[in-house]
């Protein structure tokens, strides 16, 4: 698992951080990253950002931004919380551009745990 932490610190996640989270459990980190990886959310959040709804585009954005947050997935956590707080300040002209970073972050993490 050395190598898989040591991939994920490449990609901007504090890998102590979330084991400290997760009570240094390495097995239990693993299982919840390879959940999140395939979690539907990220397909959710690209309907919701096709079909112009803002409110789910905030709620799918969000729980996408706390789980990734846990588990310290910088790289999905950044276009995420962006949505987020696009949303809140009513700019909704780059949802297109942050679900890409989003949907390459999530291809990046899934290619890591393979």
């Amino acid at each position: 698992m050395s190598e898989l932490y040591d991939k994920l610190k490449g990609l901007g996640c504090d890998v102590e951080k979330a084991l400290e989270r997760f009570l240094d459990d390495g097995d239990l980190y693993l299982t919840c990253l390879q959940a999140f990886a395939e979690d539907e959310g990220f397909e959710k959040l690209g309907e919701a950002i096709k079909a112009d709804n803002h409110d789910e585009i905030f709620q799918q954005a969000h729980t996408l931004k706390g789980v990734s947050a846990n588990l310290e997935l910088a790289t999905v956590y950044q276009p995420v919380a962006q949505i987020v707080a696009d949303i809140r300040a009513e700019r909704f002209d780059r949802f297109d551009e942050l679900y890409a970073q989003t949907l390459a972050a999530q291809a990046q993490l899934k290619e890591l745990i393979a």
